[in-house]
Parts: C-alpha cells; structure tokens; sequence
C-alpha cells in the first residue's frame, strides 16, 4: 500500500478539524475529503460520559481484565459468564467493589 506523510502542521490541522477535511492537489484541485479525527458528536458524548458518575477505568486495566477473561474462558474455568459474574470479576480484578454490589 501507498501513502503519505503528513508534516506536523498538517497533522495539526487534521487533529483540529471538527468536519469533513477537503484534500486538494497544489492547482486547488479537490482530490478526496476524509472524515474528521473527532467530531463534534464525539466530543459531546465524551463530555456527557465525563459529566457522569462511575467508575473510570485506564485502557491498560481494560485489556488487563479482558486477557483475564480470555484466558479464564480458554480454561474453562469460566463459561457463559452472567453479567454479575462479570461485574464481579472485574471488581476483583481492579480492586473496587463491583457497581450493584456498592449500591447494595
């Protein structure tokens, strides 16, 4: 596959761009648009998922306990996992107590 390299100041007003960015050749020519890298949707779910209340976990915990789940399914030591169990399980596995448990 071919590509090209983005210099920084074009990779800085990619990253900035909220709506579709318009690619053109050096006569004006539009080549292609491509999506934005987050658009302002994405921004309003992040910041109504910020604003409310709940556990935050890391991405390296995420895949921590994903793995664990993968390698207990492997086993067999896990199958068909209820949502408790998973609730359960994660709460162990992060060292917080699980979500309907601390409502209990």
């Amino acid at each position: 596959m071919q590509y090209i390299t983005l210099t920084d100041e074009q990779m800085k007003i990619y990253v900035q761009s909220r709506e579709p960015l318009e690619l053109r050749d050096s006569d004006g020519r539009l080549l292609s648009k491509i999506p934005p890298f987050c658009t302002k949707a994405d921004i309003e779910m992040a910041k109504r998922s910020m604003a409310t209340p709940g556990p935050r976990y890391t991405t390296e915990q995420v895949q921590g306990f994903l793995n664990h789940i993968k390698e207990a399914t492997e086993s067999g030591e896990l199958i068909n996992p209820t949502r408790q169990e998973l609730r359960e399980r994660c709460a162990a596995f992060t060292n917080r107590p699980s979500p309907q448990s601390a409502a209990e």
